[in-house]
């Protein structure tokens, strides 16, 4: 109402509910631009993959300020709402001026010219536009990862920073299903000295998930990695701090579909101010995420780990 150009992107499986809605009917007749990410027809079905996925969470404003994190466009107790036990959300993103904000619109853009029938001249004047400058800051680097970029680029990252570790690692996820080779970082970080520690949700929302997860706690636990369970809601916040110097907030999950299937970004903040606020949030969920015992869960009932090891067969395609 107010001449604001608004554009918003959703996945066509993950927002399909708002999608067929009478708030995005009232928001188009408003004159706002809603586009679908990757459309799922019988059509797309024989001619492309329908798993590749948007899972993306980016804010671009006037081009000078930008949102990026784990938050989704819902209510805190949008998912208490369905499943009381999970709890309400809790989750972690940033806010940032300067460059960046530019990097954020570029992917923003990139993936809004797949889907959307906008002309193209408006959307790539606004890709020329410079970037805003500000003063000061903190150095921060923009991971995007998908089918369309290198294979794995935001594994890889998240490996070399878990191999640069000298004394600390806290990772926050709400999905924990780690591939071989991020468990085998974080176990050599652990043994190496490095104080590692990994805190997901006690009830997630995803039964198959958290069941698979669990199948990987003992190998993790053996290991000297602590692991917590967060009881105050779904800790949905993917957040990661190394030696409270770097720190990483993300849409990416731990596991094979966010490495490999889903389109998503990653910011890494190379600033020990920002590290540290950010390491007190975390040690904020922690004071609410109970430790699992090691010898307590290496002796918990047989009827528990046979589910858990038959989950984790479903690892790879989670």
């Amino acid at each position: 109402a107010r001449g604001v150009r608004c554009r918003v992107l959703v996945d066509a499986v993950g927002s399909r509910p708002f999608l067929r809605s009478d708030l995005c009917a009232a928001m188009r007749r408003a004159g706002v631009l809603v586009c679908e990410a990757l459309p799922v027809n019988p059509l797309r079905m024989l001619l492309a993959r329908v798993d590749l996925r948007n899972h993306r969470k980016i804010v671009v404003i006037d081009h000078r300020i930008g949102y990026t994190g784990s938050h989704n466009l819902a209510e805190a107790d949008f998912l208490s709402k369905k499943k009381p036990r999970a709890g309400d959300w809790v989750d972690a993103s940033v806010r940032l001026e300067g460059p960046a904000v530019g990097a954020l619109q570029a992917v923003f853009l990139g993936d809004w010219l797949l889907d959307s029938v906008e002309p193209d001249e408006e959307v790539e004047r606004l890709a020329r536009r410079a970037p805003v400058e500000v003063e000061g800051g903190s150095v921060a680097q923009l991971i995007p990862s998908g089918p369309d970029r290198e294979s794995g680029a935001v594994q890889q990252a998240m490996l070399a920073l878990i191999y640069a570790a000298d004394r600390e690692l806290i990772l926050t996820t709400p999905y924990f299903v780690p591939d071989e080779s991020t468990r085998a970082a974080l176990c050599i970080a652990a043994r190496r000295g490095v104080r590692t520690t990994v805190v997901v949700p006690a009830h997630p929302d995803a039964r198959l998930v958290a069941a698979a997860s669990r199948a990987f706690f003992q190998e993790l636990l053996d290991a000297g990695v602590r692991i917590r369970r967060f009881r105050k809601g779904l800790l949905h916040a993917k957040t990661f701090t190394i030696d409270g110097e770097i720190a990483v907030i993300t849409s990416v999950n731990m596991d094979m579909r966010s490495f490999f299937l889903n389109f998503e970004s990653t910011l890494v903040v190379y600033d020990r101010r920002f590290a540290e606020e950010l390491r007190r949030a975390q040690h904020g969920y922690m004071e609410l995420a109970p430790e699992v015992s090691a010898g307590e869960w290496a002796h918990r009932p047989l009827v528990n780990r046979f589910v858990d090891n038959i989950a984790q067969l479903a690892a790879p395609l989670l």
